[in-house]
């Protein structure tokens, strides 16, 4: 689905799929939509900006967006600037205001998930380069990630097991498998201002 701004995608799968495009590209719908007990299996995920396992992109209209129950497993996910396992990107902050996402009970596994943009030249300002790459999510902001599994191969510029960057509360979440970061890497988070638990 390319774009769903008020509805709810529910127990779908998608298997032995491609999926390719220039902008936000995901196993289930593109961008702005609660998704909940959905399931992409053996796929491969390309954009040459930002991709996700289940869901592309949320923004701050989105407020109160739920990504429940899903799972991605043997997937291939391929992007320049932004990759997650369940969602690439989140901007949930703007000069008009912020709102706040979940990610609840999802499970990555098996699959290799990577951001291009890893800037093997000298990096003058980290803060203004992409590469973001998470088991869950790639980059985002204002996001709730609880009680979600990531056991993957997970490289980019930022990478981390469950979130690439920015700002999330993390809670009950599990990573295993390998991360690699050519600025920054963790096995829960590669860069960000987040509360752990």
């Amino acid at each position: 689905i390319a774009y769903s701004a008020t509805g709810t995608i529910s127990g779908c799968l998608v298997e032995d799929c491609i999926i390719s495009g220039e902008d936000y590209v995901a196993g289930i719908v593109s961008m702005h939509t609660t998704v909940s007990d959905c399931h992409v299996i053996g796929c491969t995920i390309t954009s040459s900006d930002s991709a996700g396992g289940i869901e592309g992109y949320l923004y701050y209209r989105d407020k109160g967006k739920v990504i429940s129950g899903c799972t991605v497993a043997n997937c291939t996910i391929l992007a320049a600037e932004r990759a997650g396992g369940i969602l690439s990107r989140a901007d949930m902050t703007s000069r008009n205001g912020s709102s706040t996402y979940v990610i609840s009970d999802c499970t990555t596994t098996n699959n290799t998930i990577t951001a291009t943009n890893t800037y093997t030249e000298e990096i003058t300002n980290p803060a203004d380069v992409t590469g973001y790459v998470g088991g869950i999510v790639g980059h985002g902001s204002n996001g709730t990630i609880l009680a979600c599994e990531a056991q993957n191969t997970v490289t980019g510029f930022r990478a981390g097991g469950i979130a690439g960057s920015e700002s999330y509360i993390l809670q009950s979440c599990i990573s295993s498998g390998s991360v690699y970061g050519v600025y920054s890497a963790g096995g829960i988070a590669g860069c960000a201002a987040s509360s752990v638990d």
